[in-house]
């Protein structure tokens, strides 16, 4: 598969799963870049982290300042998932978010700016005249 950059250095492919970062939708491919230390995460940044035990998640990291940066708070972009903190020894590994690509077909209906306003007014967000 060709992608719109170059490749340079370790990436890896993952499928999202599930409704937390929206506008990333269940069974997104994202892309991340192999991350060389923790002490790279750069606050309000996404990336996929993959637990010690196993677990693979897509979500914005923040150092927990009070902590010593021994935590990272994980926080999802659709607010009806409250955030929460890993200890950074239960962290094997953490990727940079690269890209995305959806392997959905493309419906105009979903598309259209009623649906995207009523998207955007149920996160809140604030449209400007």
């Amino acid at each position: 598969m060709d992608l719109p950059f170059k490749i340079i250095g370790k990436h890896r492919s993952f499928r999202v799963a599930g409704d937390s970062m929206p506008p990333l939708k269940d069974g997104t491919l994202i892309i991340g870049s192999c991350m060389k230390s923790f002490a790279d995460v750069k606050d309000g940044e996404t990336y996929i982290v993959i637990t010690t035990d196993g677990e693979i998640v897509y979500k914005r990291l923040y150092r927990d300042k009070n902590k010593l940066n021994n935590v990272f708070e994980f926080h999802s972009d659709n607010p009806i998932y409250a955030p929460y903190t890993v200890q950074s020894e239960n962290i094997a590994e953490i990727w940079n978010f690269v890209c995305s690509i959806n392997m959905d077909n493309f419906d105009p209906e979903k598309h259209n700016i009623e649906n995207v306003i009523r998207f955007l007014r149920s996160y809140r967000v604030e449209l400007c005249k």
